[in-house]
């Protein structure tokens, strides 16, 4: 049986109501089989699917053999071909080229249904189908007309779209074009405002200070006119209310006095700035620096460019040098202006290194008008004007930039010591550069000498192909230095200075340093102290614990020694014998474990690895790292610490490559903890590590010291 349901272009019922003379001539089911492939079907055709008859008859014959998905009528439209089903069996098909139905397929629908009981009846039904049909008919053809229409008003609304965008946009570039305007105007009255902000501080100043001679006046005619009253007047209670405002008046010029030194610092010698930093202006100009051990001086203060903050400490004009003489630091000249004056000038030695920090370090800048780029330098040293090197740029730790602008230093310092043939000189750092762009002192004997030109007064040179003053190696024309402390300088290296220490070697590599040096860093406690850490070998971020420098450290790595720190662990250059880290501070830096260690010495050809997560302790043996189930491992590269670290009782590694350069051992010695075990150097007071006896390591003996002995350290997460 057959129910016949057409679709076109979504679901169309034509059951209709329920026609209970159609009804009437289903035959009644006696099976759920009967129910489902002869009743129900022919309930359908006659509307009545939920006709209490019909739902009666479905709760009798509700089993697992009646399944209503398996007899549901259903239309299927695809490829423009309308197929009707029912019973998984296809009864009908119909191409439907134009989306229309004619009558003329009233015969190939009759066909399809011939099967039913009551032809006549079915024939009725048929032109019901019929009529629904044209009716579906109809209202595909409404249908198309709508999408027609529904089409020409997205066409005309995307039009609309693009006229109302270009207009939008030309709106918008006329409001950014008016808020550019905008932002010139307030920027050149936020620059009017500030300086007539200035001006006004100043006036209130001066009103303060007038407004505060005023109330001493008043305070001295009050305190005279007491006298009076106390020769002449015994009522107490007037001379208590003239206490009262006396006193009043006392409190309100202390008052007056404090807001005038906030609003003065550096203005006065009076109330001296530590640095151009602290002066109470944002223009620049002549302000009064000083501290608790330096008397007030002037300054010029340059607040407005290349960052601020600038102190100008040295100058001439020109070539007007030949006054810069050996003078024991003193001050020479007016350097307080705001030009460079007509000859040379300079603070002293002591008012220069009066301007710092808690730090310590300072950040100075050279400029010229021979030079397109200014010389920076980041430097602890205490100018001294008695050196070539002027007291800031041996050191092993500076760094030093040259650029057109501080800001464009960053990712640019040089580290290494600021000097070639013995004096100042940025010569060999920027590829033998040879411009205006070369600062020096010196090349002639005596500390003040300047380059080709005078043996008896200094000058800062430029190179061999600059001719800024008529010929090579030019006089730098218009030399000003300037210095500021590195507390609130923006852009300072991660780890240069002790007021931006990093976290460890580690957050250093992280941030993309690859220059192994000495650097400031933090423990776990927030202890700033200064160590090298090597950037450039095995995935970086290494901190060296230990350097034994030739391999006669052994004499000072003693019990007395023990958990103490020796040497100068923390920098760049090592004199002889032992340098190494307090435990404490080392302890406190790590954290927790687990911990890579790296051992290598010029003996050995492979790196010893060692991982542990033992808290370092330099008064036992081998450090405390080697026992608890610390592992091993020796190759050229990095490896997998997987062999048991100690022999026996002592710490020794021959298991690992054999009796050689290689092994790695403590003790011997009755298993000393302080033992050196090395033929015609043993020690039972010393410490160091021993090579195999195959080794000599040219020391002319088998057992050596591991020559130059280092030990760095790492988290193992981090290797």
């Amino acid at each position: 049986l057959v129910v016949l349901v057409v679709l076109v272009g979504g679901t169309v019922n034509a059951q209709g109501g329920c026609h209970t003379d159609l009804l009437a001539l289903c035959t009644t089911p006696q099976s759920c089989v009967e129910f489902a492939e002869t009743f129900l079907p022919c309930a359908g055709v006659a509307g009545c699917l939920t006709h209490p008859t019909v739902i009666a008859f479905s709760l009798q014959f509700n089993s697992e053999q009646c399944d209503p998905a398996n007899f549901d009528p259903q239309i299927i439209v695809e490829n423009n071909t309308i197929v009707i089903q029912a019973r998984k069996d296809i009864v009908f098909s119909l191409l439907d080229s134009d989306i229309t139905i004619s009558a003329s397929n009233i015969n190939t629908i009759s066909t399809a249904v011939q099967g039913l009981k009551d032809t006549t009846s079915i024939e009725m039904k048929t032109m019901d189908l019929l009529s629904s049909i044209e009716s579906v008919e109809v209202k595909v053809m409404g249908v198309k007309s709508l999408l027609l229409s529904t089409s020409s008003a997205i066409s005309i609304t995307d039009s609309s779209l693009e006229r109302n965008l270009a207009t939008t946009s030309s709106t918008l570039g006329t409001f950014i074009s008016s808020t550019e305007s905008a932002a010139v105007s307030m920027e050149l009255s936020f620059s009017g405002i500030d300086s007539d902000l200035d001006a006004r501080v100043d006036d209130v100043s001066s009103a303060i200070v007038s407004t505060s001679d005023v109330f001493g006046d008043a305070v001295d005619t009050l305190a005279a006119r007491l006298d009076a009253v106390e020769l002449s007047v015994t009522n107490n209670s007037i001379i208590d209310s003239m206490a009262i405002q006396i006193s009043q008046l006392i409190s309100s010029q202390t008052e007056l006095s404090t807001l005038l030194d906030a609003n003065s610092i550096g203005r006065s010698p009076r109330i001296p700035a530590s640095s151009c930093f602290d002066v109470t202006s944002f223009q620049s100009g002549v302000y009064f620096l000083g501290d608790t051990l330096v008397s007030p001086f002037p300054i010029f203060c340059e607040k407005e460019y290349d960052g601020g903050n600038w102190a100008k400490v040295i100058q001439y004009p020109g070539t007007q040098y030949t006054q810069w003489t050996t003078r024991n630091g003193a001050a020479f000249g007016k350097i307080a202006t705001v030009d460079l004056g007509l000859s040379f000038a300079k603070a002293s030695d002591e008012q220069i290194n009066s301007i710092v920090g808690e730090s310590g370090f300072r950040l100075w800048k050279f400029t010229s008008s021979c030079a397109t780029k200014n010389l920076y330098i980041i430097s602890d040293g205490n100018y001294n004007d008695d050196s070539k090197f002027l007291g800031i740029s041996k050191d092993d730790d500076v760094l030093h930039c040259l650029a057109a602008k501080f800001e464009d230093c960053v990712g640019n310092w040089m580290v290494d010591v600021l000097y070639g043939n013995e004096q100042f000189d940025t010569h060999q750092y920027y590829g033998n550069d040879e411009s205006c762009n070369r600062y020096f002192t010196g090349h002639m004997t005596g500390e003040f000498t300047c380059y080709q030109r005078s043996g008896s007064s200094r000058c800062i040179s430029t190179g061999g192909t600059c001719t800024c003053d008529g010929s090579g190696y030019s006089v730098h024309k218009d030399l000003s230095i300037y210095v500021k402390p590195v507390e609130g300088v923006e852009n300072i290296p991660l780890g240069s200075t002790p007021a931006n220490p990093a976290h460890s070697c580690q957050h250093l590599y992280d941030e993309g340093f690859r220059v192994s040096r000495a650097f400031f860093l933090r423990t776990t406690s927030n202890v700033v102290f200064r160590g090298y850490c090597d950037l450039a070998r095995h995935d970086g971020g290494w901190l060296a614990v230990i350097r034994g420098v030739s391999y006669t450290y052994n004499s000072q790595w003693t019990p007395g020694n023990s958990k103490k720190a020796v040497g100068t662990i923390g920098t760049n250059s090592f004199g002889d014998g032992l340098h190494k880290f307090d435990d404490t501070l080392l302890n406190d830096y790590l954290g927790a474990g687990p911990f890579i260690y790296r051992f290598e010495s010029d003996c050995n050809d492979l790196f010893y690895f060692v991982k542990t997560s033992n808290t370092y302790d330099d008064s036992v043996h081998g450090m405390n790292l080697f026992v608890g189930g610390s592992l091993g491992c020796e190759a050229s590269g990095k490896c997998s610490p997987n062999q048991e670290v100690v022999s026996g009782t002592v710490v020794d590694n021959i298991g690992f490559t054999g009796n050689n350069c290689n092994r790695w051992f403590q003790g011997h010695l009755g298993d000393d903890t302080w033992a050196c075990y090395s033929i015609n150097r043993r020690s039972t007071g010393a410490r160091c590590f021993s090579a195999g006896s195959s080794c000599t390591c040219g020391q002319g003996v088998d057992h050596p010291v591991h020559k130059n002995l280092m030990v760095y350290v790492k988290h193992f997460s981090d290797y």
